[in-house]
């Protein structure tokens, strides 16, 4: 893994360069002179100097087939070392006559998965999980490895390159400046001294600048003030401004890293001299900083001990040259293991690197997204993901292209991306007479998953906007108090098609009246609330029953409608089924209903299943059945089996969640037309 670059697992005790000073790895083979080869291996494999150990346990097993630990200790260095190809080999040479130990069977499982080949690794970790049911690290890669497909259903989305700054060495964490490029790059830099990473014999990173114009790469020297570590930088204020990692300050020794700022001086044309941010704790390492598109907010990532585990992402807020107390940002982002590289889109959508979270293997690249909806995660997929790390994603301010880098050459390098996008303008009329229709709610959701990706209004003009992701169906429904609702699905493949235009006229449903009395026995209810469900718009409008018992409302007859009643605590109901035969303005329908104390209950069965198997049972779970219409909760515990017996209300939709918090639903049912509820565990 790389470590100085404050990922991929930054602050690891294996960072002699940072931890032990100015040693070079080839030091280290002095002081075992006359020792075996063996010997040597284990004492640099165990402090994680990989190039070492891979080269001497190559020499010692080229003459002795054992022991078996030393051939899974060559493929562990290879596949710390990115040399997957090699390691798999190892992995299979060591256990060619016996089963591999429970100890590596998960690393071989990565490798494998580095290797593309999926399904042999998804059998190693099920195989694990049997002896090991309680491994979360193994029910990780379970969830990866089964999940794997999905990873690749936006491909059409992204399209990478290397960018030709690339080197033999690391070079990775790219940002904006000015109109060039500033990255981290650990190739030789100006210095008598080589202060090198101990896994793979790197120098340690600094800072250096290209422009895609002339394709010069020159060292940053306005911000080199270390000889250990430099980066990465963020920049603002026209690019005068900036925040960086390093760690030269003295306070912050033995690998730790920390924030410094500097400002630029036109008049001298130099950078002050680098401050550290007054909220960093010595004790702690901090990294990663980058501005919100505002510049009020500062985001970074540490290792302090109030986070999750491993590395969190927190922030802080910046005011008149003022800095807050620093938050962490908490689930759904940070979990416990290590996120990392946060960076805000001009959209504030923030995305950020993490190996906590289900995806394709090491760090992948995240987006959180907060709307209406709620916050939600994204895992970018492939192309931009792949099975090994992938990191500080970067966008353009002005155009839909950026960088991120990623080791899944052996190498840190950095990619440039393109995010393909297809504006799709709606507009939306009516049937009859073509006249644009305002404030129409159009909801656009992914038609296999059901998840919704937009809740929209119609303008003036009957106009609607979105942006699509090429290559995946969409479905799209319209609805109007009124008119019917309309369904279309939405499809396109070409993902150079920046811009597509539809119409979609709406007809008017036809409408009855519903009067109803409401009665308790034969006393009439003065005042009751009422509810009314409209099962095609999904809308729910409430109502008061006037001071004489009676209430009279407009209902729509090519859908099903549902009337609730409540007074303290009576209760009742009146369902209204399509009329086949309704016409427009066909009169009213007169209903009395009788409330009571007593709502009549239904018994539904049903299984909650696993996220991975449509097969297994979840056991003794929670869920949390939530009438949409009077908000009430009831919560049903799950058997050994995974089932359960529902007791609901015999009207109205119900949400199933599996969190109380949750803001999505797993499943909506029908409580009048259910008769067996099947539930999927969600991830």
């Amino acid at each position: 893994m790389r470590l100085i670059r404050f990922g991929t697992y930054f602050f690891l005790l294996g960072m002699f360069a940072l931890l032990g000073g100015n040693v070079q790895a080839q030091n280290y083979t002095v002081a075992f002179i006359g020792k075996s080869d063996l010997r040597k291996a284990n004492h640099f494999y165990k402090k994680k100097n990989y190039e070492e150990a891979v080269k001497l346990y190559s020499t010692y097993l080229a003459h002795k087939n054992e022991p078996m630990k030393a051939r899974i200790a060559l493929a562990n260095s290879l596949k710390q070392l990115y040399r997957t190809t090699e390691s798999e080999s190892w992995y299979r040479k060591a256990f060619s006559n016996n089963a591999l130990p429970a100890y590596c069977q998960l690393d071989f499982a990565e490798v494998l998965i580095m290797n593309g080949k999926i399904s042999e690794a998804n059998e190693q970790v099920k195989d694990y999980l049997a002896q090991n049911p309680a491994d979360e690290r193994a029910a990780q890669l379970l969830k990866e490895t089964s999940q794997y497909p999905s990873f690749y259903k936006d491909s059409l989305q992204y399209s990478i390159l290397p960018y030709f700054v690339n080197s033999s060495f690391s070079d990775y964490a790219p940002v904006y400046y000015k109109n060039e490029i500033v990255f981290c790059s650990s190739r030789p830099s100006d210095g008598i001294i080589k202060h090198v990473e101990a896994t793979n014999d790197q120098s340690l990173s600094h800072l250096f600048s290209s422009t895609a114009a002339d394709q010069q790469i020159i060292k940053f020297k306005a911000l080199h003030h270390s000889s250990k570590h430099d980066g990465p930088v963020t920049f603002w204020a026209n690019d005068n401004k900036a925040i960086y990692c390093s760690n030269t300050n003295a306070l912050f020794e033995n690998g730790k890293l920390t924030l410094f700022y500097s400002e630029y001086n036109a008049a001298n044309k130099e950078w002050s001299k680098p401050v550290a941010l007054p909220f960093a704790d010595p004790q702690y390492s901090y990294g990663h900083p980058v501005f919100d598109e505002q510049r009020s907010t500062l985001y970074f990532v540490s290792n302090a001990p109030e986070g999750l585990g491993g590395t969190d992402i927190y922030r802080v807020s910046f005011a008149d040259n003022q800095w807050g107390k620093p938050v962490n940002l908490g689930a759904p982002i940070n979990t416990s293991g290590n996120e990392m590289y946060p960076f805000q889109s001009k959209e504030g959508v923030l995305y950020f690197s993490s190996n906590g979270h289900t995806g394709m293997g090491g760090l992948d690249i995240y987006a959180c997204h907060t709307d209406s909806l709620g916050s939600h995660l994204k895992n970018l997929g492939h192309p931009v993901n792949s099975a090994f790390d992938d990191f500080s994603l970067v966008l353009s301010g002005t155009e839909p292209t950026g960088f991120f880098s990623s080791n899944r050459t052996g190498n840190d390098d950095i990619f440039a991306v393109k995010i393909y996008r297809i504006a799709l303008d709606l507009d939306i009329s009516d049937q009859l007479n073509y006249k644009p229709l305002a404030k129409c709610i159009v909801k656009v959701s992914e038609l296999e998953t059901g998840e919704v990706q937009y809740i929209l209004n119609s303008d003036k003009n009957g106009h609607v906007k979105c942006d699509l992701i090429p290559g995946k169906n969409y479905t799209i429904k319209i609805y109007k108090s009124g008119y019917a609702m309309k369904s279309a699905e939405f499809i396109e493949y070409n993902r150079e098609q920046a811009h597509v235009r539809q119409s979609i006229a709406i007809s008017r449903t036809h409408q009855r009246y519903v009067k109803a009395k409401l009665l308790q026995q034969s006393t009439l209810l003065r005042n009751c609330e009422v509810k009314l469900l409209d099962y095609s718009s999904d809308s729910i409008m409430t109502y008061q029953a006037d001071s004489s018992g009676s209430f009279l409302c407009q209902i729509n007859s090519d859908t099903t409608a549902l009337l609730y009643f409540k007074k303290e605590n009576l209760y009742g109901y009146a369902l209204f089924n399509k009329d086949e035969d309704a016409r427009e303005n066909s009169g009213i329908t007169y209903i009395t209903v009788n409330m009571s104390d007593a709502l009549t209950l239904k018994s539904i069965p049903g299984m909650l299943r696993s996220a991975d198997s449509i097969a297994s049972g979840v056991s003794n779970a929670t869920l949390y059945f939530k009438n949409r219409i009077n908000k009430r909760v009831q919560t049903i515990q799950t058997d050994d089996t995974g089932a359960f017996m529902a007791q609901l209300e015999n009207f109205g939709i119900y949400d199933v969640y599996d969190k109380t918090d949750s803001t999505k639903a797993m499943l909506s049912i029908d409580a009048f037309t259910v008769n067996y509820i099947g539930v999927k565990k969600t991830e």
